[in-house]
């Protein structure tokens, strides 16, 4: 094209038809044809875009060009209509080959059926000398380079070129020999050959809108009259506690209502507003600050991201930075240096920096711990599988802290031995006959793991065997499933002397979910003297 380098988008659709004409070569399977399709849905949309773009663009001009005494300034208003006819008549006939090619194919849109046809009835269609269509096709592009050429006075580049003008194929053996209808539709796919036509729409397109770029500068679309005046204050801090100082900047931002600027961040096009009361159009700044190697003194983080704006042909850039801080992470729990191995830990996880965008999920590496969350953003109960957890706090897939834990295995419980009356049995005082009624075993857990983790610290007494000895000797052994001794059948046969043992063959802890656990305690039984 003459004049000025190729656009990003140029670039971009000329690479996609490198690749689409190197797939045309290819004995190509249905996968491929459906990537044929996206790409011809994509081409659409540029198409579309370009086309609206090019609308806006003429308009412009024309209304620029019209409020003009100079001549040589209405001449280049007539020519950018002219420009734009010439292609929206070519982009008509072009979009009236498709129609005909999917009517070869024996339907009217895009569909599976049309996607998957692998038949060479369109690529018949434009080579076969005998039909209208490719030569019409082929003097159409010419046609219309010719005539763009004449009314700007430039020097466009040919559309539809046979291998030989290209670089990349010019010196190919295959290739150099064919002509453009030969290389563009041989062996080509309804699919790809409607993907075809379509890319070559982008080119008529992009012809027109460097012509209307050139004729818009001769007609002082560069000039900008500023129209709008707003005074801004850039404040160090919209917050200020009273008693202190509120310091800022004020300036003037001059601005034209002409304009329709394009704000982009970082190369991402921004959402362009209007501020309803000063009429200014700014882009729309939003992402979430990522954070990483913060500075250990201060806890923030340098970032910057590249500002642009671009309206007519000018494009101002500048480099915005900024800091990260760093959030402060708090965790709140019975139990803040370490947790309970196997158990269910409640813990709490704040930032007040984040507020109510803090809504955080917790991780570690496989194998450490388990994540159960709570009712509400932050609460979770942690459940540990290995002696050290590494606890990862992530908000909105920002990571922003680790948190490491040691694990602690639960201590045992101690056993205590109750009388009928619910008084602990004391073996040195012995225990009388008479109370040998109902003995209740109950597993006591350790204080500090029933502050911490209470809906763990649960036992039960599973299987306990009672003997009576007198002289050594047992009267018989009883077994009981649970913590509740029926003695009364003993109290005949006990005298004063005999010994009872108690011992507690099976204890588990039931932790807040999985199976139970056994449990070994350092003393598991009673003896105690009948009084």
């Amino acid at each position: 094209m003459a004049g000025g380098k190729e656009t990003p988008r140029q670039k971009m659709i000329g690479m996609m038809y490198l690749v689409l004409t190197a797939l045309l070569a290819l004995q190509v399977s249905n996968a491929v044809l459906e990537k044929f399709a996206i790409i011809q849905e994509t081409l659409s949309e540029l198409v579309k875009d370009q086309v609206s773009n090019n609308e806006t663009a003429v308009a412009s001009i024309d209304e620029q060009a019209s409020k003009s005494p100079n001549a040589a300034i209405k001449k280049a208003g007539e020519d950018a209509k002219k420009v734009h006819e010439l292609a929206k008549t070519t982009i008509a006939y072009m979009d009236k080959l498709k129609g005909e090619m999917m009517k070869m194919s024996g339907t009217d849109k895009i569909d599976e059926k049309l996607i998957n046809d692998h038949g060479s009835k369109v690529a018949t269609m434009m080579i076969d000398p005998r039909s209208t269509y490719g030569k019409g096709f082929e003097d159409k592009m010419n046609e219309y380079v010719t005539e763009l050429n004449k009314i700007t006075g430039k020097n466009y580049d040919k559309i539809a070129k046979s291998p030989k003008e290209m670089p990349l194929f010019a010196s190919d053996p295959d290739h150099s020999r064919k002509s453009f209808l030969e290389f563009t539709f041989e062996n080509t796919p309804v699919i790809a050959a409607l993907a075809t036509v379509t890319q070559m729409q982008t080119q008529v397109l992009e012809h027109e809108s460097k012509a209307l770029e050139d004729l818009g500068a001769a007609v002082g679309k560069k000039t900008l009259k500023a129209d709008i005046y707003v005074p801004m204050v850039r404040a160090k801090s919209n917050t200020v506690a009273a008693g202190s100082d509120f310091e800022g900047e004020m300036f003037l931002v001059a601005t034209s209502s002409s304009v329709d600027p394009v704000f982009t961040m970082g190369g991402a096009k921004l959402e362009s507003v209007t501020d309803p009361e000063t009429k200014v159009k700014t882009g729309k700044i939003k992402f979430k600050a990522q954070g990483g190697a913060y500075d250990p003194k201060t806890n923030l983080l340098k970032k910057s991201f590249e500002a642009k704006i671009q309206f007519n042909d000018t494009t101002i850039t500048k480099n915005i930075e900024y800091f990260v801080a760093k959030p402060v992470v708090d965790f709140a729990s019975a139990a803040l240096s370490s947790l309970w191995l196997n158990c269910g830990n409640e813990v709490s996880v704040s930032s007040p920096a984040l507020g109510a965008a803090f809504n955080p999920t917790l991780s570690s590496p496989a194998g450490q711990a388990e994540y159960i969350r709570g009712d509400q953003a932050g609460k979770f109960v942690i459940v540990p599988t290995s002696r050290r957890v590494a606890v990862t706090v992530t908000n909105a897939g920002i990571v922003l802290d680790t948190r490491t834990f040691e694990t602690k295995i639960p201590p045992p419980p101690d056993l205590v031995f109750k009388d009928g009356q619910g008084r602990e049995i004391d073996p040195k005082k012995g225990i009388p006959a008479a109370s040998l009624g109902n003995i209740r075993v109950e597993a006591i857990a350790n204080e500090n793991f029933q502050k911490e983790a209470p809906r763990d610290a649960r036992y039960r007494v599973k299987a306990v065997v009672v003997n009576l000895y007198s002289g050594g000797v047992s009267s018989g052994a009883r077994n009981y499933t649970n913590g509740n001794l029926d003695l009364n059948a003993m109290r005949g046969n006990a005298r004063k002397g005999n010994i009872l043992s108690i011992e507690v063959t099976e204890l588990v802890r039931i932790p807040f979910r999985g199976a139970e656990e056994p449990v070994k305690v350092r003393t598991n039984y009673l003896q105690v003297q009948i009084m």
